[in-house]
């Protein structure tokens, strides 16, 4: 037999070695359509949540070269980094709200504008407020609301209770596109100083979350100003939220355990601020602590989320507790959730730590 020309010669040994790999390609095309159709539906079915509190614009902090200006870029790097579907900011003013509207121009804001901040157009009054960022792509926006977090909840500005600050509370409900499923995100910023305040506050957004039937998802965002230990957080666990932090294991009470967490209590009756920030959530808890867990999804542990713009070995950063939780009701699931520590060089985003959670439909 004549030699095979040498362009047929080398179509020959490729094919033949092709031939010789066809049980591992079909045994791994089978996997990888398997793990891209797996991938798709899980993305399909999950979102992405962040809760941020970005800190007022002080003059005071820009004075040390902590004001806004100072970490805006970095702010920014954080969260376009996160990719997320639904964002919940909290203390926001009306100049770092139009800079998070520019530079997120793929979500749609809302939350800001009211009669309390068109009084106010520049500067700190005592009034930040709690805006909804949500991906444009993917959702459509319904309906839309907000109230205050007082005896007269439909007063721009109105305080009950011994709060130091009037706190409100912004909300969204939107049909996901991808699943044509309708969705709600509350987002809020409870009082930092009155332990009665920071219950009855809470007690306004449960009571509010609670007309919707079980089946309903809602999403719950923000800077609680308490952590695990506490009565406002035993309070929204027993109205049927989840904390996403800490993912469901072995038929564990949602409500607690007996592990223990880096976060202690006091017993003390009063409000504690170790410096770390203005609204640092070291509170009091007359009684029994109230434990729920050392380590969140993936093992990692549950602390601080505050810094106080201190160095992460810093004591003070140690003594922090967990206040910026994502909690979720309805027939959805937390898979992950992280206390995100990035920062752009040494600049921090904020004094407080930004927290994601993955949420997916049952």
């Amino acid at each position: 037999m004549a030699p095979l020309p040498k362009s047929n010669r080398r179509e020959f040994l490729i094919k033949a070695g092709l031939f010789a790999s066809i049980p591992f390609l079909h045994r791994f095309d089978v996997e990888a359509a398997e793990h891209i159709l797996q991938t798709s539906e899980a993305g399909k079915n999950s979102l992405k949540v962040l809760t941020c509190n970005i800190r007022v614009d002080l003059p005071e902090d820009a004075e040390k070269g902590l004001g806004w200006k100072d970490r805006r870029l970095s702010c920014l790097h954080v969260i376009k980094k996160q990719q997320a579907d639904l964002i919940g900011f909290q203390e926001v003013l009306r100049g770092q709200f139009l800079d998070l509207k520019e530079s997120l121009p793929d979500y749609f804001a809302f939350g800001f504008d009211g009669p309390e901040m068109d009084k106010f157009k520049e500067g700190y009054h005592g009034i930040a407020k709690n805006p909804i960022f949500f991906s444009k792509k993917r959702f459509e926006l319904l309906t839309a609301g907000g109230y205050w977090l007082s005896e007269t909840p439909l007063q721009a500005g109105s305080l009950s209770w011994g709060s130091a600050r009037a706190r409100n509370a912004s909300w969204v409900r939107l049909l996901d596109k991808k699943t044509n499923k309708e969705i709600r995100l509350i987002n809020l910023h409870l009082d930092h100083v009155s332990n009665e305040a920071k219950e009855k506050q809470m007690d306004v957004v449960l009571r509010e979350a609670a007309q919707y039937q079980e089946d309903f998802v809602q999403i719950l965002t923000g800077d609680f100003n308490v952590g695990m230990d506490s009565k406002v957080y035993e309070n929204v666990l027993g109205a049927g939220w989840e904390d996403c932090f800490v993912p469901r294991n072995d038929g564990q009470s949602r409500k607690g355990s007996n592990s223990s967490h880096d976060g202690q209590s006091r017993n003390d009756g009063q409000t504690n601020n170790d410096g770390n920030s203005s609204d640092d959530g070291q509170i009091s808890n007359n009684g029994q602590s109230r434990k729920y867990g050392q380590y969140g999804h993936d093992g990692q542990r549950i602390e601080g989320t505050t810094n106080g713009f201190k160095p992460i070995n810093d004591p003070r950063q140690a003594k922090a507790k967990k206040i910026d939780f994502i909690f979720i009701k309805g027939p959805v699931k937390a898979s992950s959730s992280q206390i995100i520590k990035d920062k752009l060089g040494e600049v921090y985003a904020s004094d407080h730590y930004f927290v994601n959670a993955v949420v997916n439909y049952s």
